[in-house]
């Protein structure tokens, strides 16, 4: 080796570590997809639905999201009207009435009257 020649850091295996890293994070995205935790209320009784519905999920803080995406009431209600399927509202136990009564006017005012409030069967 020439004296005058600067010596070169071998690389490679931090590159192969990297691209590994890539893989696991591409591998792995699906899984870490956010995801509203909805702790539904339990009750007796119910009617098991059947048929084209839309999936409605509303968080703590009033939020949607329609079929598992986020979504306005205006998206919500203008599916709806457009689909004219029911609506299944997954409402979190801890969501306050106010935002569950007042989503539900909204959707009456528009005239979207199919809805499903959906609960968590209560095991006996």
């Amino acid at each position: 080796m020439d004296s005058n020649q600067p010596i070169a850091p071998n690389i490679l295996p931090l590159v192969d570590v990297l691209l590994v890293l890539v893989v696991l994070l591409l591998l792995m995205s699906p899984f870490i997809a956010a995801s509203v935790q909805v702790t539904l209320p339990k009750a007796t009784g119910g009617v098991a639905v059947s048929g084209a519905v839309l999936r409605i999920e509303m968080a703590n803080d009033g939020s949607l999201k329609l079929d598992g995406t986020q979504a306005t009431v205006v998206e919500v209600i203008t599916r709806a009207k457009a689909s004219g399927h029911s609506i299944q509202l997954y409402a979190d136990r801890f969501t306050p009435y106010a935002f569950v009564a007042e989503f539900l006017g909204k959707l009456a005012s528009e005239n979207v009257v199919q809805v499903q409030l959906m609960v968590e069967q209560k095991l006996k």
